[in-house]
């Protein structure tokens, strides 16, 4: 009885992780705020230093907090017992960030300061410092906390997005009281130390298009076979394929989110590329990033199922997606992209109002606009006939004797209509798709990708 009890619990909590995981990738607000982690928590409350904690100078000592119980006081480093040499330089408590230092994500720091003596407007408390340090020197990043000499004091950084200005040392916040020409603090309090980290980069919480090879205009959504069959490779296919990758590439896939049926228009459909390209020069690469296109036209992250970010700092791009088997689209214009998670950028390049670059970039399928299918060979066009067309590639891969014969349970670009079997005739053919591409009237005609 206690077993089954064991396995019912077990199951419970299964489940509820999946529909919490579900709930944020379907709630784009959650879904935001979810990536911000705070990964350093300081409010003094235990009153213990931790084992990797640096001091130089006197020790600081637990004090009463106006804000949370104990404080952290330290003393200026001008009344400590340190070389004279070095005093105006050394911080006084090094604290390490859990997990150290990681490229993929922006910082931000939040303090509470308060003076041994506070006299309004007159001098400088202390200061909150995120940086590294390397037993000798504390490097800082931008991050930085002044605090004055008021009797209540609260800091918090801007997100700093871009890597470090050095790697050297241990990754760390430091705590330091200060005196100065101008300054008369005796010590100073902290409390409610905290660093905060999101994914660096550019934000895209609603990034939507979609691929007409897979696109059913009865069901308003696109198929999802290949998931059905458990053809979607973990592993991304573009840096296989030979695209160029900038902050990108080697994304991999959790099973979780390629395999979520509980919401029939959030299923996975295949991997897609999304590109950054220069808002003064559009042939050039600036950032780009593989994730999981959904049923309904939605991106994801591949691992978390979470709202589309590009490791690029804020400012204005043009967003370029693409598709192993299809004609790729970019916006007409720049589209600016911030680093804000809550106020990310909505683009949905499968409304007719949206502008793309270049003439006639998409297909219209009865309203919703979609990347045009067909290039088999990813070589930037769509062809029937001639040279290096598309169609050849399907007979040759069913055996080219036997144009009924089929490939079947396949993951490949030859599969222009995205369900797991590559066919050169009867019904649900590939090869009929490209001569729809090319306009079906005029088989020497082609349809060239309209980008830069």
């Amino acid at each position: 009885m206690k077993q089954d009890l064991r396995i019912i619990r077990s199951s419970i909590r299964t489940f509820a992780k999946q529909a919490a995981l579900l709930i944020l990738a379907i709630l784009p607000g959650l879904s935001l705020r979810a990536q911000i982690e705070e990964i350093l928590v300081l409010d003094f409350n235990d009153a213990v230093f931790g084992s990797n904690w640096i001091s130089v100078g006197d020790p600081a000592q637990f004090v009463s907090s106006p804000v949370d119980g104990n404080g952290l006081r330290l003393l200026p480093e001008e009344m400590q017992s340190v070389p004279a040499s070095t005093a105006p330089y050394y911080p006084v408590m090094i604290i390490p960030i859990p997990g150290g230092y990681s490229p993929d994500h922006g910082y931000q720091l939040e303090a509470y300061c308060y003076p041994d003596l506070a006299i309004p407007g007159i001098g400088q408390c202390g200061l909150a410092t995120l940086g590294w340090f390397d037993g000798v020197n504390f490097y800082n990043a931008p991050q930085i906390l002044s605090f004055g000499a008021d009797p209540f004091n609260y800091g918090i950084t801007p997100w700093h997005l871009g890597g470090p200005p050095t790697n050297a040392g241990t990754f760390a916040v430091a705590l330091r009281a200060q005196i100065g020409p101008n300054d008369i603090a005796m010590g100073a309090t902290f409390d409610n130390v905290m660093v905060r980290r999101k994914p660096y980069g550019t934000s895209l919480s609603m990034l939507t298009f979609v691929l007409n090879g897979a696109y059913d205009t009865g069901l308003g959504r696109m198929r999802d076979n290949l998931r059905q069959q458990g053809l979607i490779p973990l592993l991304e296919p573009y840096t296989a394929m030979g695209y160029p990758q900038i902050n990108g590439g080697g994304e991999v896939a959790t099973s979780f989110w390629l395999d979520l049926t509980a919401f029939s228009v959030h299923r996975a459909v295949d991997w897609v590329r999304v590109e950054l390209r220069d808002q003064n020069d559009p042939t050039q690469l600036v950032a780009s990033g593989q994730y999981v296109l959904w049923s309904n036209g939605r991106l994801r992250q591949s691992d978390n199922g979470l709202d589309v970010v590009m490791k690029a700092p804020p400012g204005n791009y043009y967003v370029v997606v693409r598709h192993r088997n299809h004609l790729g689209a970019m916006t007409a214009a720049p589209v600016f992209l911030s680093s804000n998670l809550s106020t990310s950028t909505v683009l949905d390049l499968s409304q007719t109002a949206t502008a793309t670059y270049g003439t006639n970039a998409q297909q219209n399928n009865n309203g919703t606009m979609c990347l045009w299918p067909g290039d088999a060979n990813f070589n930037g066009d769509v062809k029937y006939t001639g040279i290096g067309n598309d169609r050849d590639l399907i007979l040759t891969a069913i055996g080219g004797a036997t144009p009924t014969n089929t490939v079947t349970n396949t993951y490949s670009p030859l599969d222009i209509n995205m369900d797991g079997t590559i066919r050169y005739t009867g019904t649900n053919n590939d090869r009929d798709i490209i001569l729809e591409t090319i306009g079906g009237v005029v088989p020497t005609a082609t349809r060239a990708e309209q980008l830069p």
